[in-house]
C-alpha cells in the first residue's frame, strides 16, 4: 500500500514539485502524478486543502504557460487564497480572487485552472473552471467516463475564461452529488497533448480507452496505467509539456 498523506484540519498541501503521491481526507482519497516537461513550456500547480471542521475538501489545479516567476507567483497566490477560503464552500470565489490578483500583478502568462469543493455532509461535489479542460467522472456502477461540464443553462458569455485575461471575469460553479466509489479525474492539457515521435497527440480517445480498461483498479494502479499508456505513446519520456493528473475517489 502506498504511503498516504492524511490532510489535517486547515491544512493546504501541494505545490509545483514533480513526483507522485497519495492523499486522503475524510470522505475522499486522491492519487497524484506530476511531471515537468523538458521543453519547459509550462508549469503545473496542484493543491488540496481541508477545512477546520474536516467536512470540506478542496482541490485545485492550475496550468501556467511559462516557468519561473510566473509559476512561482501563481503558486504562492493560490496557496494563500486556499488558506483564506478554507471554510468557504464556493470554489468559484477562489478563482475570482485569484484572477483579480493575477491581473493586478500583471501576470502575462496564460493560466487555466479548476477548483473543486467536496462537502461530505451531503456529498456535493462543486466545481468551477477558468479555461481548463473539463474533468472526467466515472460512477461506481458504470464503465464509461463522462465530462463534467458547466450546465448549459448556467454558462453565459464572458465567464470561465483563463486567468489574468480580464479583471472582472466571472466564474460559475456547478455541482453534482457523488456516491461512495465514484471517481473523478482532473488533469492538465499536457496529458492529452503529449505527442508521439511522429507528432501525434495522445488524445482523449486513448485516455478514455485507458480509463475504461483500468477504471475498476485501485487509484494508484489506475494512475500508473495512465502514465504507462502515455509513455508508450511518447516513446518512454514525457518531454512535450508538463503533465499533471489527479484521481479522486469518494470514500
Amino acid at each position: 500500500m502506498a504511503n498516504v498523506h492524511k490532510l489535517d484540519c486547515a491544512e493546504v498541501w501541494g505545490g509545483i514539485s514533480e513526483g507522485d503521491a497519495t492523499i486522503a481526507s475524510p470522505g475522499m482519497y486522491a492519487s497524484l502524478f506530476s511531471s515537468s516537461g523538458k521543453g519547459r513550456k509550462g508549469g503545473d500547480i496542484y493543491f488540496l486543502s481541508l477545512c477546520n471542521s474536516a467536512y470540506v475538501t478542496r482541490v485545485a489545479i492550475a496550468d501556467v504557460t511559462g516557468h519561473g516567476d510566473a509559476v512561482s507567483d501563481m503558486s504562492t497566490s493560490l496557496y494563500d487564497l486556499l488558506g483564506r477560503h478554507v471554510d468557504n464552500h464556493n470554489g468559484n470565489e477562489v478563482l475570482v480572487d485569484l484572477n483579480r490578483e493575477a491581473f493586478r500583478k500583471g501576470v502575462g502568462a496564460v493560466t487555466t485552472a479548476v477548483v473543486v469543493t467536496y462537502y461530505r455532509g451531503d456529498r456535493s461535489f462543486s466545481y468551477a473552471y477558468a479555461g481548463h479542460p473539463p474533468m472526467l467522472l466515472k460512477r461506481r456502477h458504470e464503465a464509461d467516463w463522462s465530462r463534467l461540464q458547466i450546465g448549459a443553462d448556467r454558462e453565459t458569455g464572458g465567464t470561465n475564461i483563463p486567468l489574468a485575461v480580464a479583471e472582472d471575469a466571472r466564474y460559475i460553479q456547478d455541482s453534482v452529488i457523488l456516491d461512495k466509489g465514484d471517481r473523478v479525474l482532473l488533469y492538465t492539457d499536457g496529458l492529452p497533448d503529449s505527442t508521439s515521435a511522429k507528432g501525434e497527440p495522445f488524445g482523449m480517445a486513448r485516455l478514455l480507452d485507458t480509463l475504461k480498461a483500468h477504471g475498476d483498479e485501485d487509484l494508484e494502479n489506475l494512475r500508473d496505467a495512465i502514465i504507462r499508456a502515455l509513455c508508450t505513446h511518447t516513446g518512454g519520456e514525457l518531454v512535450h509539456d508538463d503533465v499533471t493528473l489527479l484521481l479522486l475517489e469518494i470514500r
